[in-house]
């Protein structure tokens, strides 16, 4: 996790109580998935030489400094960005912070303003999304994200919802057609009755990735090497100018720059997006086939 903020924080007390409040705004933030496996940090027996007391004299102190009482109000206008298991969003969010260091209650909500899902391959773009924090000491916010993923004859939505300890995870598609053969048809181009077995079996291994969250991203440790804030690759071949990359960062606070090569061509596309108001963004575009366009982007949290 690394982060970019600024804060207007007061913090009072005495022996017996101690207070911290005020105002933090986050201008950047970045949310990575914990790896499972990896390498953990081993606690360690330590016995003093040469210097007794020091260790139990820094514990007597933190322990009386006590549990300091929060009241903070944390606001992320945009660059909160998150990468775990498939996930590539950006998000803003509102939260409120109260109770105790020991026992901290998060409020308000998150939101997002851009961003994908891989699933076995596919990348189905982000719609809406929202995390709702309960303001109780579970601090376990309530997920809504619909995601959808447009093909010749349908279009493929996904949906993951509920409480973010134990996600769920729903696919329809319009027209309606059942989850399993809506899978099928994503990812083989065809119906479930015409899988071959070993078809079959790559099919059930990806309703077991969906139950799980879907498939890891691979592109994180890219993208921070190369000091970008999105990085994508899309591999549908069957469009006009194949594998496309794309990367985008942030100028400022409020302006936006994204670039898109096809390797295959040496084609380039662009686009800038300028921030005017909270809910107010100038969208231009260049794109792989040299056409210019401008418009305006509007949304409203409700």
């Amino acid at each position: 996790m690394t982060r970019k903020h600024s804060n207007k924080s007061n913090r009072t007390g005495s022996a017996e109580k101690t207070s911290l409040s005020g105002d933090i705004t986050v201008e950047n933030e970045s949310i990575g998935a914990v790896e499972q496996g990896g390498v953990a940090i081993a606690e360690l027996d330590v016995t003093e030489i040469n210097d007794e007391g020091t260790l139990q004299a820094q514990k007597k102190q933190e322990d009386a400094l006590g549990s300091i009482k929060l009241d903070l109000n944390l606001v992320v206008p945009n660059q909160l960005f998150v990468t775990s298991y498939g996930l590539d969003s950006e998000w803003g969010a509102d939260l409120k912070i109260s109770g105790t260091s020991e026992e901290p209650i998060i409020g308000g909500t998150a939101n997002l303003i851009r961003g994908f899902f891989e699933f076995s391959g596919k990348r189905f773009e982000l719609k809406r999304g929202n995390f709702a924090f309960p303001n109780d000491k579970s601090n376990d916010p309530v997920i809504e994200i619909a995601a959808e993923h447009a093909m010749l004859e349908m279009t493929a939505n996904l949906r993951i919802f509920g409480k973010a300890s134990n996600p769920k995870l729903e696919l329809s598609s319009t027209p309606y057609l059942p989850e399993n053969e809506v899978l099928s048809r994503i990812l083989f181009g065809t119906s479930v009755a015409e899988l071959t077995a070993v078809e079959a079996v790559q099919l059930a291994s990806a309703v077991y990735s969906l139950s799980n969250g879907g498939g890891q991203g691979i592109l994180g440790g890219i993208r921070r090497a190369i000091g970008v804030d999105r990085l994508s690759i899309d591999n549908d071949n069957g469009r006009e100018y194949g594998t496309t990359i794309t990367g985008g960062k942030y100028l400022t606070n409020n302006v936006y720059v994204e670039v898109s090569t096809a390797p295959a061509t040496g084609e380039t596309a662009t686009s800038v997006e300028i921030d005017l108001t909270r809910n107010l963004s100038l969208v231009t575009r260049r794109t792989m086939d040299n056409d210019n366009n401008l418009s305006v982007r509007w949304f409203w949290d409700y």
